[in-house]
């Protein structure tokens, strides 16, 4: 009879398959056998094919190396085509600035104010100047003054004078639409200077009051109070204000758009 170690031998080298599934099994007395299953009374011996033995394979990063085709050499003698790259497209044109406004040149003292006008032509700007009357431009002023006090024993006289002129003036505002002919601006732009000398004219009223109204209050005789001394100045302003007024009343030539 043959020994279990031979059949084991012989199971290992022709049917190496079939042996994973032999179990080697220990009896109570110690003695080995191997079957396919331990029969009761018998302990399974661990073995090598056990799973907790065994490690599995893990699932590893498969890399896949893309195929390069090399690229194909030109023949001797061949043609090369090169193929030019086209030029970047155009930036846009800048875009068209608004139409201005015509604007006048008044004198540095002077505190410019505007009055927008909507024409198209020569007819529609007509109607806009025609529709202010006699206000196409107006002049403003505003002369304020002090003075001090000189109190002596039994009278009371002006002293230091100090004057402040302020100076406005209102004018029309036209923007030429698109394609205005060039004539028309152009005699707008005089029709203004004209309405800016006319009004400033009446301002050089102002300013010369400014310039004799120190030398004026001076003049006031000293009063025996200064209450009647400011009654006095008071007096003295209102009358040269009067005269100024009416210089600025006097008829002058009318400016007319044409």
């Amino acid at each position: 009879m043959k020994s279990p170690s031979l059949l084991l031998l012989f199971a290992v080298l022709f049917f190496p398959g079939e042996l994973l599934a032999v179990e080697k099994c220990v009896g109570a007395d110690g003695k080995i056998s191997y079957v396919d299953v331990c029969p009761a009374g018998t302990t399974r011996a661990p073995a090598k094919t056990d799973e907790q033995l065994v490690p599995r394979t893990g699932s590893g990063t498969t890399v896949i190396k893309p195929e390069i085709k090399p690229i194909p050499e030109a023949s001797p003698g061949a043609p090369i085509t090169v193929k030019p790259i086209p030029p970047p497209p155009p930036p846009p044109p800048p875009p068209t600035p608004p139409p201005a406004a015509v604007l006048a040149e008044v004198p540095g003292d002077v505190q410019l104010a505007y009055y927008d006008i909507e024409a198209t032509d020569q007819a529609s700007l007509l109607a806009a100047l025609n529709a202010r009357g006699a206000t196409q431009g107006q002049a403003s002023w505003k002369l304020s003054y002090q003075y001090v006090p000189k109190r002596g024993m039994r009278e009371c006289a002006v002293g230091t004078v100090s004057t402040k002129l302020e100076l406005g003036m209102t004018l029309p505002r036209w923007t030429p639409p698109s394609g205005t002919p060039a004539e028309l601006v152009g005699r707008w732009e005089r029709f203004l200077k004209a309405l800016v000398a006319h009004q400033n004219a009446r301002l050089d009223n102002a300013r010369a009051l400014e310039r004799s109204l120190g030398p004026a209050l001076a003049a006031v005789p000293p009063a025996a109070d200064c209450a009647a001394l400011d009654a006095a100045v008071k007096e003295r302003y209102a009358a040269l204000e009067e005269q100024t007024q009416a210089k600025a009343q006097e008829p002058v030539a009318e400016i007319v758009f044409e």
